[in-house]
């Protein structure tokens, strides 16, 4: 899983913003005439060729697509398909490599992100082959390492042990692997889902030490395969040119392929990897936060506990009153001089016309979102939570908390602003929830930006809590002045969750209250690891997402919501803040109905943290009030795979097929033998 310390730098990256494929970046195969396509190697049944309909740069994504050919030199070898492969000009030992794509969706289509050497294979697989993934039409992802040489025919071969993803695949998502002298780990999503291989020895007698061959320079390879009857391809079928015209997508579309290395002791071989236990954790960032809050030395806080009287800090006399006066005088003219310089300096920025980062997404409503100027993200790097930022609630010790509980679904816990309840560790902030000393009330947290946004998508990297009656709750709601009686103000719930698999989002609003409870998504991923949570917000919808993929269905905000409101989009056309909470207990219907909690519950608890790695928030940049969403106006992979399919599918689009000469001249020799 990936985690919020800042220990890989990236290094490498395509982002496929240009108008072609980077040729600085990439060599392109063209096996035309070579003996890969005039043979039957694994009888697939496509040619990798160097031509426009095969790379297809479209909406700031690259289109590895496969298409159907009818060139005679072409079907006089078997072949009636043409597909494309690319490799990495440069190679790296050791890093993370990680690719963002949208998988194809037709028979007979295989997609491949493999490592192989840089140097030139001598006998393969004895110089190694690392497969990132591989899928054949299903919901399984295939990876592994290839090394050793071939005994009877079969070459040594450790597989990743993949289990079936819920996950729509033809979707974005992201693959990766890690690789260092050690062990090799893949990943799906950020997520670890395969045992470590273990390449700290000796892997067979081919080799005369630990490590080999995965010790040397490995260049990253994309590819689409046609066809193939092997035992782990497609045995015994064939395809048709009805099964063709019935391919939904034919292409890999690729947001962007990016290489990392760890930066630590200067040295890119610093073993660090996830399995090794180098790497932090959401499960060690818990055991080091509930280890803190459970320890007998932490009562440095506690004194905030017990409610006292209030004792005057000092009395007014005629000289304390002067000075004050004075004071404010001061500060006043501090204050005045501080803005004009602010002021100046924002001027500046504006004449140099700086441009910000846009949204990493290649759909192109994305490249309209751009990081909101005066609020980009908070990555939680520093040793204590930015009071520019964020405010903090402190409820305990005052009325305010008793009223704060009797009102709010007898919650259990007060917030508190101390260093146990927000905890700054391995560039993340975890609100923690801790019990007190009398054992019976529980302390807690609860942020607020100090900015607001009217519309933009607001993203938070997060991994939740498990322990009893912990509820994490991330909302937006109107700034001060504009809230009115609650819900009348309008309140985005982005996430709640009571512990169990159902992820809860919707919008309060109305008088009467309303609550347009946008549906509840069981999810089969670990909400311990780190997902990503966000909103789309316009003037007509608002959008909700579970790691980047549509989770509930849009709420329509472009009407007259309730009486309560005199035009459409009240009350979501004013700013909103974010907020963010970690509740216990609570006895509501929506919350934890006829529970109660007891010292053996608190103790029980696994990990009472909500552990936040980013806050991101993207306004679009065509208009302060954009409306491009999710719906009709943002594209997405589908739409992407629409343009490209139209172009291979053209029967006028003859063109491309110019570049296949019936007499080819230059028989290509000597040609690798790894997988596509």
């Amino acid at each position: 899983m990936i985690t919020c310390q800042k220990q890989l730098n990236i290094v490498w990256r395509d982002e496929f913003e240009g108008q072609s494929l980077d040729r600085d970046k990439w060599d392109v195969d063209n096996e035309f005439a070579k003996p890969n396509c005039k043979g039957n190697w694994m009888q697939q049944l496509h040619c990798n060729l160097d031509q426009p309909k095969n790379l297809q740069s479209t909406h700031e994504c690259l289109a590895i697509t496969a298409a159907h050919e009818t060139n005679p030199y072409l079907l006089s070898n078997n072949k009636s398909f043409s597909s494309a492969m690319i490799t990495s000009k440069k190679s790296w030992t050791y890093g993370r490599f990680e690719i963002r794509a949208a998988l194809p969706n037709g028979k007979m289509l295989r997609t491949a992100f493999i490592m192989i050497p840089a140097a030139e294979q001598t006998e393969w697989p004895l110089n190694g082959q690392i497969d990132v993934m591989t899928n054949i039409q299903d919901s399984s992802l295939d990876a592994g390492a290839h090394y050793g040489l071939s005994q009877n025919g079969d070459a040594p071969y450790t597989g990743a042990e993949y289990n079936a993803v819920s996950a729509n695949l033809q979707d974005f998502h992201t693959y990766a692997v890690e690789w260092n002298e050690t062990h090799i780990q893949w990943f799906f999503d950020d997520n670890k889902y395969s045992e470590d291989f273990d390449i700290n020895k000796t892997l067979t007698t081919d080799y005369t030490k630990n490590g080999q061959p995965f010790d040397k320079a490995f260049k990253f390879t994309l590819s689409l395969g046609v066809g193939g009857d092997a035992d782990y391809l497609f045995p015994g079928m064939t395809l048709t040119e009805s099964d063709y015209m019935s391919w939904k997508c034919s292409a890999i579309i690729i947001d962007y392929v990016r290489v990392y290395e760890w930066v630590d002791n200067h040295t890119v071989h610093s073993g660090h990897i996830s399995s090794v236990g180098d790497r932090t954790s959401s499960a060690d960032i818990c055991e080091s936060v509930m280890s803190y809050i459970r320890s007998p030395d932490h009562t440095d806080g506690d004194c905030h506990t017990t409610p006292g009287p209030i004792e005057p800090m000092f009395k007014l006399t005629l000289t304390s009153i002067v000075s004050i006066i004075c004071g404010l005088i001061i500060a006043i003219l501090i204050v005045i001089v501080i803005f004009l310089a602010v002021r100046q300096k924002r001027l500046n920025l504006v004449n140099q016309e700086i441009s910000l980062d846009s949204y990493d997404d290649c759909r192109a409503g994305d490249s309209r979102l751009k990081r909101d100027e005066t609020y980009d993200e908070d990555e939680f790097e520093g040793p204590v939570l930015d009071r520019e930022h964020w405010d903090v609630d402190n409820t305990m010790s005052t009325a305010k908390c008793m009223d704060f509980n009797s009102n709010r679904a007898n919650q259990l816990h007060c917030n508190l602003d101390h260093p146990k309840n927000l905890q700054l560790r391995d560039g993340c902030l975890a609100i923690t929830a801790a019990q007190e000393s009398n054992n019976t009330i529980y302390s807690s947290a609860l942020i607020t930006t100090t900015k607001s946004w009217t519309y933009g998508r607001f993203v938070i990297r997060a991994a939740l809590p498990n322990g009893k009656m912990l509820r994490p709750v991330i909302v937006m709601f109107p700034v001060a002045g504009h809230e009115g009686r609650w819900p009348i103000g309008g309140q985005i719930d982005i996430l709640s969750n009571n512990q169990n698999s159902l992820l809860n989002g919707g919008a309060h609003y109305g008088s009467p209250a309303v609550y347009s409870n946008q549906g509840h998504r069981k999810v089969s991923e670990n909400l311990q690891d780190f997902h990503t949570y966000g909103v789309e917000w316009n003037e007509t919808h608002i959008q909700w997402f579970f790691d980047d993929q549509d989770q509930l269905q849009n709420l329509d905000i472009n009407r007259t919501l309730s009486d309560a409101y005199e035009r459409k989009g009240q009350p979501f056309d004013r700013p909103f803040r974010l907020r963010l909470e970690l509740g216990v207990g609570g006895d509501a219907d929506y919350l934890f109905p006829g529970q109660t909690l007891t010292d053996r519950d608190y103790k029980s608890w696994k990990c009472s943290a909500f552990i936040i790695d980013y806050i991101r928030v993207y306004q679009w940049v065509d208009s302060p009030n954009s409306s491009s969403i999710t719906g009709d106006n943002r594209t997405s992979s589908a739409d992407i795979c629409e343009d490209v399919m139209s172009h291979i599918r053209s029967y006028n689009k003859t063109d491309d097929n110019k570049s296949i000469s019936a007499n080819p001249t230059g028989v290509g020799v000597g040609q690798q033998r790894y997988d596509r």
